[in-house]
């Protein structure tokens, strides 16, 4: 199945080159086919683990709050993009 992502985060500190910089709001937004099985891996993960975001994503070093969106898509969907 396509799904459609939307990771959100406020208050939001990374590193670039060595420097930190402060961002109010960032969002990410990518389609990706996955099975369900893996569809319901993320979120169990997404909802298990706090500091996630911290942890896989290089450079980020602070995360206010954040949400991510899994939205299941039709393949008829994804042609038409």
């Amino acid at each position: 199945m396509v799904i459609k992502f939307t990771l959100t985060m406020i208050k939001v500190r990374v590193n670039i080159q060595g420097k930190e910089k402060d961002f109010d709001k960032v969002e990410l937004s990518w389609t990706s086919e996955i099975t369900i099985e893996k569809y319901l891996q993320i979120s169990t993960l997404w909802l298990k683990r706090r500091n996630l975001l911290l942890e896989t994503m290089d450079g980020l070093r602070r995360v206010g709050s954040s949400s991510l969106t899994l939205e299941p898509l039709d393949k008829e969907i994804k042609s038409l993009k």
